[in-house]
């Protein structure tokens, strides 16, 4: 359920902590587990003007992972008055290679770094299609689009099937729990990150 872009930083920053090049494997780590809050906030030049209830499902997106697990990392960039880290786009269509999608994150992590210094940032533009079937999405249905592209960045890959957050989106049947599967991928790949941060501290 880790996805390859996700274990392949991991196996990264390990590499540097074997080779004592602990600032970049601190930087590395410490932006797979998001250890400063992600602000989430919308474009509201995108928000449909007769799609108000879109913000309630943007919350309830991130409502979801604050649930699931007793340490994520989003928070509401207007809750705390912050510039969003992460940007929602809603957009009427997109190109996708493969297929429709009703959602997509674009994510960049900048990574800078001396002998004692390390820091990480994260920049970050989703995409909601808000249409689906000649209508427009509702509520929970942005929720589910939502969560389920917070659950890229907490370091889950699509599923195949319909179940949990990560599987394909189904018209008319929002899914507002991640499975079983997703959720214990999610904490046992943040406890490893963890574990790996602070076998690092304990050398620097």
């Amino acid at each position: 359920m880790v996805s390859s872009d996700s274990r392949n930083c991991y196996s990264d920053a390990m590499t540097d902590a074997g080779h004592a090049r602990y600032q970049p494997a601190l930087a590395k780590l410490e932006s797979l587990l998001m250890v400063e809050p992600v602000t989430v906030g919308i474009d509201s030049d995108s928000l449909p003007a007769d799609c108000p209830s879109f913000r309630d499902g943007v919350q309830k997106g991130l409502g979801i992972w604050h649930d699931a697990l007793n340490d994520d990392p989003f928070v509401s960039a207007e809750s705390v008055k912050k510039r969003p880290m992460v940007l929602i786009k809603f957009v009427k269509d997109m190109d996708a290679e493969g297929g429709d999608l009703q959602g997509m994150i674009e994510a960049e992590h900048e990574f800078k770094w001396s002998s004692s210094f390390h820091t990480s940032k994260l920049v970050s533009t989703m995409y909601v299609v808000y249409r689906t079937e000649g209508r427009n999405l509702s509520q929970l249905e942005v929720a589910e689009v939502v969560a389920h592209e917070l659950g890229h960045l907490l370091g889950l890959t699509d599923a195949y099937a319909p179940k949990g957050l990560m599987g394909p989106f189904v018209a008319g049947a929002p899914r507002l729990a991640p499975s079983n599967v997703e959720l214990e991928a999610v904490r046992e790949f943040r406890q490893t990150v963890k574990d790996a941060i602070a076998g690092i501290e304990n050398k620097v």
